[in-house]
């Protein structure tokens, strides 16, 4: 399967397994997992020209976005001490010193042999969760979980795996290619799986954390603007973080307009003959793809109305007329942070609306609590969703049916989950651009939703 395949899945088996009751086993329990999930295929099948196969088109994007997610995973697992980090800085010693240099000595040699094959055995696994466990043991059993979940997919695959490496003899199905159904299948689940599982464990240890308790401190501390207000510390900060948001995508649409920086064509594609132009318009498309995701960052750190006030000065405040996919990403997604934010801000720094909150949760309706009739209302429009969106054609052109229209509205009104899975596996998302570029952006939405409201202490 593909890498991203593998991430999601490493991070819901790792997360679904180990029910984590803390932050720091929360955060351990992810990066693990992820990592587990991703180091198998260190053995890249395009260091060997031998070996036909076809794995993420733009893998450096992935490894690019994992270790994002792993530095901001370790530096919340830093700030509430007691994990991973905690762990390294406390046992520094010989020891540590040891699994760190035979770690990366498993990494060089798995990268030198042929895909498939000493990386995807359980002799690989047994060796790397052991030095992973000399140098930083909270990450070890999530890492080995997967660790494990790479080679349980990987037996679906065309190609099979030499599990008992040293021994020659392969295993696997060799029926399903890994780039196929059953991959974006998997990719869907494990993404859904992923980002409710992170939203519940996290949000619902959160209230009692420390990072909790330190980020309330540093919100409600007053900071003095120009001697004349005093405000609290989050204002100046989304002050900050949206002038910072809306000067990086100003400055990205006018590299975007004339080609520049980012967006400069590369010299290997100067003198393209003319039928050879779709090899520059592929460059070009993942390297808009990748910057834009990069962008994402801003926009979850707090800096939605920058973005947004960007978009509409450059835009002269005009919406464009019937080009949904430009306005799902320019307005939508920045919204569904924003919410985001709200209920974080809400639920855990707001104490007289979390007890609103929890009254909700603990509501009834006749004999039937509220938080069950929420629930059920997500299960059963997300099943529509599901059933709808395979009989529309297309979400790729600029002008959309009112059928269409229908399917955004359902997503972005609870459905999300059940968009991605039927995008995934009716083959119809390489159409569904519109969508399949930010139905997990709206999934991280409902998650966070439905876990502040039921699920914070």
């Amino acid at each position: 399967m593909t890498g991203s395949t593998h991430i999601a899945i490493g991070i819901a088996s790792s997360l679904a397994i180990l029910q984590p009751k803390t932050i720091p086993q929360c955060l351990c329990a992810a990066t693990g997992g992820m990592i587990g999930g991703m180091i198998s295929d260190i053995d890249h099948p395009k260091k060997r020209e031998s070996i036909n196969y076809s794995d993420d088109q733009y893998g450096w994007q992935t490894y690019t976005f994992l270790g994002i997610a792993i530095t901001v995973l370790l530096a919340l697992d830093f700030f509430e001490g007691n994990g991973a980090v905690d762990f390294c800085i406390s046992n520094f010693g010989p020891s540590l010193l040891v699994g760190v240099v035979a770690f990366l000595g498993l990494c060089f040699y798995g990268a030198s042999t042929y895909h498939r094959t000493f990386t995807h055995s359980i002799v690989a696994g047994a060796l790397f969760t052991l030095t992973m466990w000399c140098f930083c043991r909270p990450l070890a059993i999530p890492f080995a979980i997967g660790f494990s979940s790479h080679l349980v997919i990987d037996f679906l695959n065309k190609r099979k795996c030499q599990y008992f490496w040293p021994l020659r003899f392969r295993l696997g199905l060799n029926k399903y290619p890994s780039d196929g159904k059953l991959n974006d299948f998997l990719f869907a689940s494990g993404t859904i799986g992923a980002i409710y599982l992170f939203s519940y464990f996290f949000i619902h240890c959160f209230g009692n954390s420390v990072i909790h308790e330190r980020l309330l401190t540093v919100f409600a501390r007053s900071v003095s603007f120009f001697g004349i207000i005093n405000v609290p510390f989050i204002v100046l900060y989304l002050v900050i973080i949206n002038i910072v948001t809306f000067v990086v995508y100003v400055f990205d649409y006018y590299m975007y307009i004339h080609c520049t920086g980012f967006y400069r064509v590369p010299s290997k594609f100067d003198g393209q003959k003319k039928e050879d132009w779709s090899a520059v318009g592929t460059h070009m498309d993942a390297m808009e793809e990748f910057i834009h995701t990069i962008l994402l960052i801003f926009d979850i750190c707090g800096g939605m109305i920058g973005k947004l006030a960007a978009v509409v000065i450059l835009q002269k405040g005009k919406v464009y007329k019937d080009k949904w996919r430009a306005n799902f990403n320019l307005y939508i997604i920045p919204i569904c942070f924003l919410i985001c934010w709200l209920m974080i801000i809400i639920t855990f720094f707001l104490p007289e609306t979390t007890l609103w909150g929890n009254n909700l949760a603990n509501l009834n309706l006749g004999s039937v609590p509220v938080k069950y009739i929420v629930l059920g209302y997500f299960l059963i429009i997300n099943i529509v969703t599901f059933a709808v969106l395979p009989r529309v054609q297309r979400f790729a052109g600029l002008v959309i049916t009112p059928r269409e229209k229908i399917c955004v509205i359902l997503c972005l009104l609870g459905g999300a989950s059940g968009g991605l899975l039927s995008l995934k596996t009716t083959g119809k998302h390489e159409n569904a651009t519109m969508l399949s570029d930010t139905l997990p952006e709206m999934i991280v939405m409902h998650a966070v939703v439905i876990s502040c409201v039921f699920f914070a202490q």
